[in-house]
């Protein structure tokens, strides 16, 4: 179960997560950046932080985050990107379809158009591909 946290809690729980947010910086991060620009993110509200909890209860036990922003595009269309998931439990209860349902909502309450993500696990772009979703390439290099 997804819970989006507010603004208020992000820095409670950014001491758990701020190493594991450093080594999983998707593609388009420079891995030597700060990651306090994360935290700074987080906190204005640029970025959003969602916490995996097996139930909905706000005390609930984390089982990790999701950490999500809103894109713009030159062709005006507002893309709801899922930043990266982090798990602090393997044993966390995530159920595709209602957590998709989450952020759905919550992307169309904010104008998006599109949900977007940079994925590297296999399993989970397979959970994609066998849901009908698009996949695409992006390619990288630092310059």
């Amino acid at each position: 179960m997804l819970i989006q946290l507010p603004l208020t809690q992000v820095s409670d729980h950014w001491p758990f997560i701020k190493d594991r947010v450093s080594d999983s910086l998707p593609v388009i991060a420079d891995r030597g950046s700060d990651v306090n620009s994360i935290l700074y993110g987080l906190m204005v509200g640029t970025m959003q932080m969602w916490k995996i909890s097996d139930t909905p209860d706000p005390d609930g036990v984390t089982r990790g985050f999701v950490l999500t922003t809103i894109l713009g595009d030159v062709s005006d269309t507002p893309t709801f990107l899922v930043y990266m998931i982090i798990i602090l439990d393997k044993r966390a209860k995530i159920n595709p379809s209602a957590d998709f349902n989450t952020l759905k909502t919550y992307a169309t309450s904010r104008g998006c158009t599109k949900i977007g993500a940079f994925l590297e696990n296999e399993k989970i772009i397979s959970l994609l591909k066998d849901n009908g979703f698009k996949l695409s390439t992006y390619a990288s290099i630092d310059v």
